[in-house]
């Protein structure tokens, strides 16, 4: 395996997980941003990391096949363990909030549901499961064989 194809494996990946982690911390702590001018801003902009994350985590067991490096790798799924819960949990909420009722993401705003609401909540729910299968794959891989 050639030095660039090295650091393209391991880039991959670490980018891949750097991604996957932004988007779960952003979920898990969204229950604690106020929503701003009564409006659903810090939902509209989970809705732009969802996307990059579902895609980039299919990066994540790229990695895995690097000599030497690719078993340390395999353990950067393990914070996500506890942070998957945590980042399902709001989505949970508004699933049954916005989706199955016609109330705003928001708590705590007056104004009617805007038309991406309702869709917010099964879009994230999509991707926390295209990143768990991910990173479980990403886990369970086994290396190349040198051939």
């Amino acid at each position: 395996m050639r030095l660039a194809e090295v650091f393209l494996r391991i880039g991959s990946t670490l980018t891949g997980w750097l991604m996957v982690y932004a988007h779960c911390l952003w979920l898990a702590v969204l229950p604690q941003a106020a929503c701003g001018g009564e409006s659903g801003d810090p939902y509209a902009a989970t809705l732009g990391l969802a996307v990059p994350a579902a895609a980039l985590a299919f990066l994540l067991p790229v990695g895995r096949s690097t000599p030497g490096i690719g078993d340390i790798l395999r353990w950067f799924g393990l914070p996500l363990v506890v942070l998957l819960p945590l980042a399902a949990r709001p989505v949970l909420d508004a699933l049954g909030r916005a989706t199955f009722e016609p109330l705003p993401l928001c708590a705590q705003s007056t104004l009617a549901p805007a038309g991406w609401e309702p869709w917010w909540a099964p879009l994230q729910l999509v991707v926390l499961c295209v990143i768990a299968i991910a990173a479980v794959t990403a886990a369970r891989s086994l290396p190349d064989t040198p051939g």
